[in-house]
Order: structure tokens, then C-alpha cells, then sequence
């Protein structure tokens, strides 16, 4: 079973940690990464909008909230970013809100590019750094399932944009409005997925 190694997990931020670093890059108009870009900057700042507008919006459904509340396995979600990723910030308070339901689930960030020992065991396909990278570990901090870095309906259609030759800021407007429309439907489907898999997997 592959284990993420302490110091991982000692270096990682709790989400109130990962949103107050994201507010302060955003007063001081940077972003984390290798890469400093008007585009990444202006990102960050939207990310955080998200942020704070999901806190207040997204209420889980019965069946995921049921299966969260009788859940009796320590576990931390840890998610591989960088605050300039959108689908992070789409995903990140769903992953919060199963924390605030059972305080046995905690929710923890860790940055990319800081980080390419890690990253670099979650390649897609062998090669690209890919983010999100969602990490359900126990209390070992042994990983019980790898999920990201978004839902399967919505990686289709980036597959189906990618064969149209979608412009990159095409892309972009059709990524957030799919979130808006959807509303954390799919994601919530595929977080019951994975908790029913981690819970026969550990019987």
C-alpha cells in the first residue's frame, strides 16, 4: 500500500490554512508556483471567490451525508494544488463540508511545485502534473484511493473540447459554467463511490 511519508503531511495546510494563504497572495497579487503570470494572478482571485461563495452555498445530499455521518475510519483527504487551480477551488469546500459533518475526516493541501517528489508519483499518463490530486489516506497516512483531478463527466468533455480544438480561454468559461451548472452533483456521486469502495476495501 503506498504510504505518504510524515513529512508530507507535517508541511501540508488545513483548509482554513490553504484559504487564508490564497487571500493573502491575492492582496499581495502573486500566486504560488514556478510560474507568475497576469492570467495565474487573476485566477487566484477568482478561485478565492469561489471559495468563499461555495462555503455558503453547497448543502451535501442525503445519501453522501448519511454515509459521512455513521463514517467511524480516521481519514485525511489530502489535495495536491496550487491556489491558482480552478477545479480545486470548485472542489476543496465539497471536501471540507464531509470534514465539518465527522470531525474523523480532515482535509489538508499541499502545494505542486514545492512539492515534485510527490507530485511526480502522480503523473497522468506518465507525464503531465495534473491537478488536483486527491489523496484518501488512514491514519497511517497509507493511500486508500486516488481520485482527480476532476469528475469523469467533466473530463470527457475536456476530451471532446480538446478534439475541437477549444481555445484555452474557450476551455476555461466552458469548465466553470459546467461547475455552476451542475452544482457538485457528479462530484458528489463519485465521493459516495469512493467512500462505499474505501469501506469494502477495509471490511
Amino acid at each position: 500500500m503506498n504510504k505518504i511519508e510524515d513529512h508530507f503531511i507535517e508541511k501540508s495546510l488545513s483548509y482554513s490554512e490553504y484559504v487564508a494563504l490564497t487571500e493573502s497572495l491575492v492582496a499581495m497579487k502573486i500566486t504560488t508556483g514556478e510560474e507568475q503570470s497576469v492570467d495565474l494572478i487573476e485566477y487566484t482571485k477568482l478561485n478565492l471567490h469561489r471559495i468563499k461563495r461555495l462555503e455558503k452555498t453547497i448543502i451535501l445530499n442525503q445519501d453522501l451525508s448519511v454515509l459521512i455521518e455513521k463514517w467511524t475510519l480516521p481519514m485525511t483527504i489530502l489535495v495536491i494544488t496550487e491556489a491558482w487551480c480552478g477545479d480545486v477551488a470548485q472542489q476543496l469546500p465539497w471536501f471540507q463540508k464531509l470534514s465539518i459533518l465527522n470531525p474523523l475526516i480532515q482535509v489538508r493541501t499541499i502545494l505542486r511545485d514545492e512539492n515534485p517528489d510527490l507530485m511526480n508519483r502522480y503523473l497522468s499518463n506518465g507525464v503531465s502534473k495534473s491537478i488536483p490530486v486527491v489523496l484518501f489516506l488512514n491514519s497511517a497516512n497509507e493511500q486508500l484511493f486516488k481520485w482527480g483531478p476532476r469528475t469523469q463527466e467533466l473530463q470527457n468533455l475536456l476530451t471532446v473540447w480538446g478534439k475541437e480544438n477549444t481555445s484555452k480561454p474557450e476551455k476555461y468559461t466552458k469548465i466553470h459554467t459546467w461547475y455552476a451548472q451542475n452544482k457538485g452533483i457528479d462530484l458528489q456521486k463519485e465521493l459516495i463511490e469512493v467512500f462505499n469502495h474505501i469501506k469494502n476495501d477495509t471490511k
